[in-house]
C-alpha cells in the first residue's frame, strides 16, 4: 500500500483531477517482509527485456520499498507474442521463443531470481477470428498463463503499456489501453495481478532505465514479424525499422542516450533516416498518445 500511495495512486488521482498536487508520504517501514501465503513473498513479472519490462523490475526502487518488495520470479510465455499464431511463421517464431527463453534463464540466474518458461497452445483458440490477434488479446493470454501459478506466486506485475492518462475505454487495436482496470478484475484466487508503472509514461520509464548497463546491452522492443526478425536476431536484436523501434530510438535520441544503445539498435541507420523516422512519429501522433508525446520532445526542443 505504501508503495502504491507513493506512486500509482497519486498518479491516478492527478490524472482524474489535475488540480491535485503530489505529496511526500513518510512512515516507518517494518523490517519484516509482508506476510505471504507460503514461505516468503513471491512477486513475479514477465520478462521480455523491453522498456515496460525493465521498468517493472525497477518499480519499487523509486519509492524506497525495494527492501520489502522484490521481484523474485520471471516469466516468458509463448502465447502469441512470437508470432506463433501467424501462418508461415512457425520455424522463425520457434527460434525467437527459444532465444527469449535462453535470455530469461540467463538473466534470472545472474540476478538471483527464479524463472519459468511456458509454451502454450492457446494461440489455437484465437486463430478462428482474425479480429482477435495478439495485440487485441495479449492481456487475457498472458494472464491465463500466469494464473497457472496462482498457488506459488503472491503478486504478478503486468508491465503497463499505457499510463492512466492514456487509458481508452472506447476501443483500440491494443488491449493494453485498459490493463490498469482489467487486471484486478481477472486476478484468480489468491494471485493478485497489478498493472505495474501505470503511473508513468513511456518516456518516464525510458529515462528511468536508460542508464542501466544491462538495459543498454539487452533492450528488446522490436515487433517485426518473426520471419524477418529472425534474420537479424542476435546481431542488433532489434530491427530498427518497425514502429516500436522508431519510437524507442527517438526517445533515446531526445534524452541523449542513443549512442549508448548501439549494441541493440542500428544507430547509423537511425541517424541517416532521422527526419523520416520523426515524420513517421508525427504522422502516427494523431491516433497514438505515446507517439504524440515522443514527437513533442522534438517539437519543444
Amino acid at each position: 500500500m505504501l508503495h502504491l500511495l507513493r506512486s500509482d495512486i497519486q498518479a491516478l488521482f492527478h490524472n482524474f483531477d489535475p488540480g491535485l498536487k503530489r505529496i511526500q508520504i513518510e512512515c516507518d517501514i517494518a523490517d519484516e517482509p509482508p506476510q505471504a501465503a507460503g514461505p516468503g513473498l513471491r512477486v513475479a513479472t514477465g520478462f521480455s527485456a523491453g522498456v515496460d519490462s525493465f521498468a517493472a523490475l525497477k518499480w519499487f526502487e523509486a519509492t524506497g520499498t525495494q527492501s520489502a518488495l522484490k521481484v523474485t520470479d520471471l516469466f516468458t510465455f509463448d502465447v502469441g507474442a512470437f508470432n506463433t499464431d501467424l501462418e508461415g511463421q512457425t520455424r522463425a517464431a520457434a527460434s525467437l521463443f527459444n532465444g527469449a527463453a535462453d535470455r530469461v534463464s540467463s538473466f534470472a540466474t545472474a540476478t538471483d531470481r527464479h524463472y519459468h518458461i511456458v509454451h502454450s497452445n492457446i494461440v489455437d483458440a484465437y486463430r478462428v477470428d482474425k479480429n482477435y490477434d495478439f495485440m487485441r488479446t495479449h492481456t487475457m493470454r498472458n494472464a491465463s498463463a500466469a494464473a497457472l501459478f496462482e498457488h506459488e506466486i503472491d503478486t504478478y506485475l503486468y508491465a503497463s503499456g499505457y499510463g492512466y492518462s492514456e487509458l481508452n475505454l472506447r476501443g483500440s487495436e491494443s488491449l493494453a489501453n485498459i490493463d490498469a482496470i482489467l487486471l484486478p478484475l481477472i486476478s484468480p484466487g489468491k494471485l493478485r495481478m497489478i498493472c505495474a508503472n501505470a503511473g508513468e509514461t513511456r518516456i518516464e520509464k525510458t529515462i528511468k532505465i536508460a542508464s542501466d548497463p544491462i538495459v543498454r546491452s539487452m533492450l528488446d522492443v522490436c515487433v517485426q514479424v518473426a520471419r524477418n526478425r529472425a534474420r537479424s536476431y542476435g546481431a542488433t536484436k532489434n530491427c530498427s525499422r518497425c514502429a516500436k523501434c522508431y519510437r524507442t530510438m527517438a526517445t533515446l535520441d531526445a534524452i541523449g542516450e542513443i549512442d549508448n544503445f548501439a549494441g541493440v539498435f542500428d544507430v547509423p541507420y537511425y541517424r541517416k533516416n532521422r527526419d523520416v523516422i520523426l515524420a513517421d512519429l508525427r504522422r502516427r501522433a494523431a491516433e497514438s498518445p505515446i507517439d504524440r508525446s515522443i514527437a513533442a520532445l522534438f517539437t519543444n526542443a
